[in-house]
């Protein structure tokens, strides 16, 4: 074990005689010293943001310390005392911090200084001011470099640094006119900052302790109107100030759908979010994703009201990976050749599970009976949840893809599992794979039919449609099943 020692001027004296010269040797080793102690250390603001008074001049926040501010100090966990700043500099950016410390006390002790230990982030109104009063938190470091008469000198100046991120959001809409909000929620996936003006407005100060490489989000309600944003990769880092321009989305009603909507979530709140945490943030549990949106009665044939399908956040692979039939005979419909079977729309379950058309409900229908028993609730006014027809995955494939081509026997690029799944991870929802999936129809046109259904398959490259046989017998280890439900 290394042992340290500490010289200083005068320590222990020593008699010494080298060619009749006497020398007075001094050495002395400093240990731990139990007391009380004065501090006397000069100390700095952080240049982007800081202490109590928070100022812009147009171009940076400013911080400035303020006479009875207390700053306290701490070596390790254990806490010594206070100290309060003195001398203050007429731009208010430095001073001399001066306080009593009670403990015990070694020369290279690491003394650490905090200014408002115990931020509230969580609630905050907006302003600069209660930033300063409520959400400053600022610490420093220092090296006792001496301890003499009771007084302790450090190695160095006390410079702070934020332990928060200030930010400015400017709000608008995507027609870039500001939009006036209160409340504002912001997430950083972690933590959440609730931030409520006393007045609508478009421009938000909001402390937020730094983060790297996080998605966040944001809702916020403008008279009467919902709005959100989602952005992910985002960095913000303690001690910095940051002025940035937000162009929020409108939350829109389940009914007020269109294209545009295709990739929105469909919350259990009758809206359509950018994105599952968005409509989480807000308070709502996320159902499905658009996938297409048409006319009234598009989605079914016969129904006068479903415009729209969206399909579930995630897939179903059944544990056993034999998702359809006991036997292909209990599940014997009216059969359809692949022309007929992709104009089919008849996958909405009313009052029985439809496997394929005319079907009757068996438990052994796992396709249908999963599908059915999806356990995410469902917004008011939607369908159940089902099992797509062929037609229903040939609108959901368009939908997503941005497509006027129909699904074929034929491999088309357009189709590929990546392309498919683009929007879908885009609002946070997962799933498509390299993999087939279950459709509600029954084939018919060749030798055995009716022991088949048609699957859609998205493939490594490109997509298309597929006969697969339905018995049970048969382990059917690469076809998922993904509910959906009209609205």
């Amino acid at each position: 074990m290394k042992m340290k020692k500490i010289f200083s001027n005068i320590c222990m004296l020593a008699l010494m005689t080298v060619a009749g010269v006497t020398f007075v040797s001094c050495e002395k080793d400093y240990k731990p010293v139990s007391g009380q102690f004065t501090m006397n250390v000069e100390a700095s603001m952080p240049s982007d943001g800081g202490t109590k008074q928070l100022t812009l001049d147009g171009t940076g926040l400013h911080a400035t310390w303020a006479a009875g501010e207390q700053v306290k100090v701490y070596k390790g966990s254990n806490p010594l005392g206070t100290l309060t700043p003195q001398n203050i500099s007429n731009d208010g950016r430095s001073c001399r911090l001066s306080g009593t410390l009670t403990g015990t006390i070694a020369v290279d002790d690491e003394l650490t200084l905090k200014f408002n230990e115990n931020p509230n982030y969580s609630s905050q109104d907006g302003t600069l001011a209660y930033i300063a009063a409520h959400c400053d938190y600022a610490v420093a470091t220092v090296t006792v470099s001496g301890i003499s008469g009771g007084n302790i000198r450090t190695a160095a100046a006390a410079n702070f640094v934020n332990q928060q991120a200030i930010v400015k959001f400017t709000l608008k809409n995507t027609s870039d006119a500001a939009i006036s909000v209160t409340p504002l929620k912001v997430s950083d996936g972690t933590h959440t900052y609730t931030v409520t003006p006393t007045s609508a407005t478009s421009d938000i100060y909001v402390a937020i302790p730094g983060f790297s490489g996080q998605t966040v989000s944001m809702v916020a309600t403008a008279g009467g109107t919902n709005y959100d944003y989602i952005k992910s990769d985002v960095s913000f880092s303690n001690g910095q100030y940051y002025e940035i321009t937000v162009k929020m989305n409108q939350v829109l009603a389940m009914a007020s759908a269109t294209t545009c909507s295709v990739g929105k979530v469909i919350a259990t709140d009758s809206k359509l979010y950018s994105h599952v945490r968005t409509a989480e943030l807000a308070g709502a549990t996320a159902s499905g994703i658009v996938a297409y949106v048409g006319t009234a009665g598009s989605v079914e044939e016969g129904n006068s009201t479903y415009k729209g399908i969206a399909i579930s956040l995630g897939e179903i692979a059944d544990p056993s990976n034999k998702f359809y039939c006991s036997n292909h005979a209990d599940c014997n419909g009216e059969g359809y050749s692949f022309s007929d079977a992709l104009n089919l729309k008849n996958g909405i379950a009313a009052t029985t599970l439809a496997v394929s058309n005319n079907a009757s409900h068996s438990n052994s229908h796992h396709a249908a009976v999963n599908s059915r028993n999806y356990s995410t609730a469902r917004p008011a006014g939607a369908s159940e949840w089902s099992l797509p027809s062929l037609g229903q995955w040939n609108m959901i494939a368009k939908g997503l893809t941005e497509s006027n081509t129909d699904l074929s026997t034929t491999p088309n690029s357009t189709f590929s599992y990546a392309n498919i799944r683009s929007k879908v991870a885009a609002a946070g929802g997962w799933g498509f794979t390299w993999s087939m999936y279950w459709s509600t129809t029954q084939c018919a046109g060749f030798e055995n039919a009716e022991k088949y259904n048609w699957v859609a398959n998205f493939g490594n490259g490109s997509g298309n449609v597929n006969a697969q046989i339905k018995d049970n017998s048969i382990n059917h280890y690469n076809i998922f099943i993904r509910p959906f439900f009209a609205f």
